[in-house]
């Protein structure tokens, strides 16, 4: 690769990636060839020219002055027999006299799922200037290092881009945080940003005074930790009060994540006054609870009983109709 990584005052028209052999000008596991690179920082689509053995990268309007650049060329690469490259390769270089220092680092998680996001887009912008972005992609673990940043504070956006155009449309997963070049490690948990606001879509009896609630979607940790934005009612028209609301227990990542600044719920925890009758029907009723753009709408649903001994059910001895009280014997049978 020229330029070598570490290079400064860099002149020339790209960056190049050599090849011992012939390499494919249509990739197999990519739409086109410039899809395989990444020139961060970016403003818009890099000029990528395919040179048999070798392929030129450089931004569409030219190199900036005084910038660091990274240069990666991913996965999928391939030669002229199909045989792919699955490791790709990264060169880092300035086109002034010093290499920026500054890094964030952190991992991409699913909010609903839990699990770690590969290959999501990690984007980050200074404030003052919005047509010019730092990316990155996550790795296989999820995780993520933006390097070569100059030293200044981020607006930093991680999303799965599903038609690659490297913007987060309606319709993907996102999430935002405000870091500063060289802070602590960030965990982003993705979710769809949409309009439609969060609904009740299970109330289930957990014991004899908890009630599980999930949401169809994430919600806003405030107010769905608030009690009044429930009401439990009986079918006989009876309350039952509600003492407490807290979110459902996460795994390590969910609770590390969660010190750090409020993170949406996908389903709480009810702790009621007394256990519900078996005798009555009841639903619960949820009112208030923003979703992740401030959008509310209510929901009701009936709350469910697991079985006819779920933990929480009131139920009433069995008679006993022998004389004064007899308890029976069980009779063995052969």
């Amino acid at each position: 690769m020229t330029p070598d990584s570490g290079r400064t005052l860099v002149k020339g028209n790209g960056a190049v990636f050599e090849f011992d052999e012939v390499v494919s000008e249509r990739p197999p596991a990519a739409t086109t060839l410039g899809d395989l690179f990444v020139v961060s920082p970016r403003q818009g689509a890099p000029n990528v020219e395919w040179h048999r053995s070798s392929i030129a990268v450089k931004p569409r309007k030219g190199w900036l002055p005084n910038t660091t650049y990274t240069v990666t060329m991913l996965p999928g690469l391939a030669d002229l027999r199909g045989n792919v490259n699955n490791t790709g390769a990264t060169t880092f270089f300035s086109t002034g006299p010093a290499i920026d220092r500054g890094v964030i680092r952190g991992s991409v998680a699913d909010l609903v799922i839990g699990g770690a996001t590969s290959d999501a887009v990690v984007q980050a912008r200074a404030s003052a200037d919005t047509s010019i972005s730092w990316l990155t992609r996550t790795d296989s673990a999820g995780s993520f290092e933006l390097a070569h940043l100059p030293a200044r504070t981020f607006l930093v956006r991680a999303y799965v881009d599903k038609n690659k155009n490297f913007a987060a449309d309606p319709d993907e997963p996102v999430d935002t945080a405000t870091i500063a070049a060289g802070s602590a490690t960030t965990i982003f948990f993705l979710a769809v940003r949409d309009s439609v606001a969060p609904r009740v879509i299970s109330a289930t009896i957990a014991d004899s005074i908890s009630i599980s609630v999930a949401f169809d979607r994430p919600a806003d940790s405030t107010s769905a930790a608030i009690a009044s934005n429930y009401r439990i009612v009986g079918s006989d028209s009876s309350l039952v009060q509600i003492t407490g609301v807290k979110p459902t227990a996460r795994d390590t990542v969910f609770r590390r994540f969660q010190a750090r600044r409020p993170l949406p719920v996908a389903s709480v925890t009810l702790t009621i006054a007394r256990p519900l009758s078996e005798k009555i029907e009841y639903r619960l009723q949820a009112n208030g609870i923003r979703g992740l753009v401030g959008q509310t709408s209510p929901s009701e649903v009936a709350i469910k009983r697991e079985s006819p001994g779920a933990p929480g059910i009131t139920r009433p001895p069995p008679p006993n109709n022998l004389p004064g009280g007899a308890v029976p014997i069980p009779i063995k049978r052969d």
